[in-house]
């Protein structure tokens, strides 16, 4: 679970938006997020576990609390750290659980032989589940949240999408020699597919944007485009508004890669995702001090998209530098507009800049 874990809104799901980012992030992250990474045999052992507790079978008062008490307080401290990037901060909590399950359920069974078919059938589910989801583990989720397949709709980063797909990304390119693909990847330029023999052309995403990608993207793309689930979801952007491939969240996908890169085939209009890469090279080349160039991408990534706070945000980055201060101000404008189209807590990030820059 990384920036934005949980992060699909309440009128789509029955979780409510997380913050895009670790200081936005809730008090009851982690407790939903356990529920969705820990398996139902294991969240059904600690269950006997509490009924061994309260019927009073399991009485070891010290002992329990070397477990309990160490654990509850970790807990604590990162349910109010509001710290929303990932389980993998609130491990230790599982071998206590683990321990706590094995007590309950060893107290219950000296009371009744019964509790070890209860006990020992949820083991059996605890493995099952755990098995079924190799080799793609970082993926999973328990059944009763729709399983590895369903993952990327309410967590992200390091509990489903951490960039490690590469190796069967490849596998799935030679099993389609010749296709056309484009790739968004999630550690895309920090991590390079050409370096594992994978031919797609990259698509622009968050973290693009310090180098030129070395196609242009096109409006329209013929052939499989594969997305990871950061991209797919915008974890890695303030605001949903922002995500260039927010059509595909609702279109059906052809198949999964490690339940977190997902394979759409035929023709698609990609105009939002060209925009992105048109802003991006503009920024570069305004940062290599090559406005006139700069101009010329921000103008493209207008066309694509007239009301985009990114691209309006370009193309008065680039009059400005070329000394039009008129089309600068009307670009700035129309970004202001569009910054106050954001989510209230992605606003901060964007207004106060080009507030500053309408009225230096």
């Amino acid at each position: 679970m990384g920036m934005t874990d949980i992060h699909y809104a309440a009128q789509q799901y029955p979780i409510f938006l997380l913050g895009h980012d670790y200081a936005h992030g809730v008090w009851w992250y982690f407790p939903v997020a356990l529920s969705i990474k820990t398996s139902l045999g294991l969240i059904g052992l600690v269950v006997l576990a509490g009924i061994a507790l309260i019927s009073r079978r399991l009485r070891q008062r010290r002992e329990l609390a070397y477990l309990v008490v160490p654990g509850a307080i970790y807990l604590a401290v990162a349910i109010l750290s509001r710290m929303n990037i990932g389980t993998r901060h609130v491990l230790f909590l599982y071998p206590l659980a683990a321990l706590l399950a094995a007590a309950g359920l060893t107290a219950l069974a000296q009371h009744s032989r019964r509790w070890i078919w209860v006990g020992g059938g949820l083991v059996v589910f605890h493995v099952i589940s755990a098995m079924a989801i190799f080799p793609a583990e970082m993926a999973y989720a328990n059944e009763a949240w729709g399983g590895a397949a369903n993952t990327h709709k309410y967590l992200s980063d390091s509990s489903v999408d951490w960039a490690q797909q590469l190796p069967h990304i490849k596998q799935w390119v030679d099993a389609h020699p010749g296709e056309e693909c484009w790739l968004a990847y999630s550690a895309y330029p920090d991590l390079r597919p050409q370096a594992y023999g994978i031919p797609c052309h990259p698509l622009p995403t968050a973290h693009t944007g310090w180098e030129i990608l070395p196609v242009d993207v096109p409006e329209t793309i013929h052939g499989n485009l594969l997305l990871s689930a950061d991209d797919l979801e915008a974890c890695d952007w303030p605001s949903d508004q922002l995500n260039v491939f927010e059509r595909f969240r609702w279109m059906p996908m052809t198949e999964q890669i490690d339940h977190s890169v997902f394979v759409y085939h035929g023709d698609f209009d990609v105009h939002e995702a060209a925009a992105l890469g048109a802003v991006q090279k503009a920024n570069i080349l305004l940062g290599e001090n090559r406005p006139a160039e700069a101009l010329i991408a921000a103008k493209k990534a207008v066309a694509l998209q007239p009301e985009n706070l990114l691209a309006q945000m370009a193309l008065g980055d680039a009059e400005t530098a070329l000394g039009d201060k008129n089309r600068a101000r009307a670009a700035y404008e129309l970004a202001l507009a569009a910054a106050h189209r954001l989510e209230a807590d992605a606003q901060p990030l964007y207004v106060p800049d080009l507030e500053q820059k309408l009225h230096p």
